[in-house]
């Protein structure tokens, strides 16, 4: 077991197997939306007379002239060109629709209905509803083939929802520092169903625990990023769980990622008792572990837990700090900053997460009387979990790790987080750190100490 303060960390990598996405799964989405928004073949339905059209496309400032000679349900081509209706504004391709379909043709009304329903956008819909009454006007029969156009643009919607989430979390590994390749594998990115898979093998492992433990039928509180499990009063666990959410998105937003990524394997399981007896029960249980402590974290491979109790005098900072440690190994790849970052980050989001963190109450003083009283930072950045050294005489490391890291991100946000994204891709951190703030550690330690022999 790795020691984490009084809240100890533990990384039970046990299987550092990156359980991959399925290949021939992913394939098969991008395969399904592509032959969905596919616009290659171009449109058959040749018009008698060509109608000239000015069209604009989605994000254009000036509209296009071109003159229409074929189109289907894919889109529009004349004159050499030819464009998607998905890649048209929606009330241009409205009104273009409008000038090229048959008037008379229900079954023309239904695909421009359709076709608005699948922007996925409110205002849209509106339209769409009014297309298809035109349709039920001239068929009273198509109203059983327009509710099966509603259902296949739901399904149709997920799709390229699932798709564009994909693409935009295959994207945040591309996103790397100038000069930064991939030494390191990164974990793999889940489609939506073998996310929800994840998530429902959480709970299994969760249950199953917790019914050895004599605590069986607990149900958790499902959040976007947790599984909230807890036999603490409904409006207690209500609380905590928030105060989790809300800490997320800023660590997330922190890290440059967009809004309403879930870099968690499922759900991260976070697991609240009442005391520390029933906390103990449960790590020795489910985790090998009989260590005491406030709060443990626990990396399976990529699955991520974090075991409580709720009497613990800081339970909040514990309860934020396991779970920035849960985050952080989710974050990109598998790969962990040094121990002084990695603790001293935690500690950073625990005294900015919420009112009444005790986090910065507890350490600055300490830290800067290490300091001032010639205690060396290099020692502190030395300290690590293989050895036992971490965290040092009174568990000055956390003290010290959490000025470390509020300097640095007081001084370089920006550089901090270029340089977490180097490390976690395969880059040795002192050469990280040479590149990001242009210093070696030894260096950097003594800026410091420097800085807080004179400041607070």
């Amino acid at each position: 077991m790795i020691p984490c303060k009084t809240c100890s960390l533990v990384m039970l990598i046990t299987a550092l197997v990156l359980l991959p996405a399925s290949d021939a799964a992913s394939a098969a989405l991008y395969d399904s939306a592509a032959q969905e928004n596919s616009s290659e073949s171009l449109p058959q339905r040749i018009l008698e007379k060509p109608v000239m059209a000015s069209i604009r496309l989605e994000g254009s400032k000036a509209p296009i002239r071109m003159k229409i000679e074929r189109w289907d349900r894919s889109g529009i081509a004349g004159d050499g060109e030819n464009h998607a209706w998905k890649d048209l504004e929606a009330r241009s391709m409205r009104s273009t629709f409008r000038r090229i379909m048959d008037r008379k043709s229900a079954a023309d009304f239904m695909l421009l209905g359709e076709l608005l329903l699948r922007r996925g956008d409110p205002s849209t819909n509106k339209l769409a509803e009014a297309e298809f009454a035109r349709a039920e006007v001239l068929d009273p029969d198509s109203s059983q083939e327009i509710s099966q156009i509603r259902e296949r643009v739901i399904s149709y919607l997920k799709i390229t929802d699932e798709v564009e989430r994909m693409k935009v979390v295959e994207s945040l590994g591309g996103d790397l520092p100038e000069g930064v390749e991939w030494l390191a594998a990164p974990w793999p990115v889940l489609s939506d169903a073998q996310q929800k898979e994840a998530t429902a093998a959480m709970k299994r492992d969760i249950d199953a625990w917790l019914t050895k433990a004599g605590y069986p039928d607990v149900v958790p509180i499902e959040t976007e990023y947790f599984l909230f499990y807890s036999d603490l009063p409904r409006r207690d666990t209500n609380e905590i769980a928030r105060t989790l959410d809300n800490m997320y998105e800023r660590v997330i937003s922190m890290l440059q990622l967009p809004d309403g990524i879930n870099l968690f394997w499922g759900k991260c399981g976070i697991l609240v008792c009442r005391d520390e007896q029933r906390f103990m029960e449960i790590e020795v249980l489910a985790f090998n572990n009989n260590r005491p402590a406030g709060g443990y974290f626990h990396a399976i491979g990529p699955r991520c837990f974090v075991n409580l109790f709720r009497d613990h005098s800081s339970f909040y900072e514990t309860m934020v700090h396991e779970t920035v440690h849960a985050i952080m190994h989710r974050f990109l790849s598998p790969v962990s900053l040094p121990t002084w970052a990695n603790e001293g980050f935690a500690e950073y989001i625990a005294a900015n997460s919420f009112r009444g963190a005790k986090t910065d109450r507890n350490h600055r003083s300490e830290a800067i009387n290490y300091i001032r009283q010639r205690g060396s930072v290099m020692d502190i950045m030395r300290m690590n979990y293989a050895d036992g050294s971490w965290a040092g005489p009174d568990e000055i490391g956390y003290a010290v790790s959490y000025l470390m890291v509020e300097l640095m991100i007081r001084q370089n946000e920006k550089g901090f987080v270029d340089w977490v994204r180097a490390v976690k891709a395969g880059k040795p951190w002192e050469q990280a750190l040479a590149d990001q703030f242009g210093t070696d550690p030894a260096t950097t330690a003594r800026i410091i100490e420097q800085w807080y022999r004179k400041n607070n």
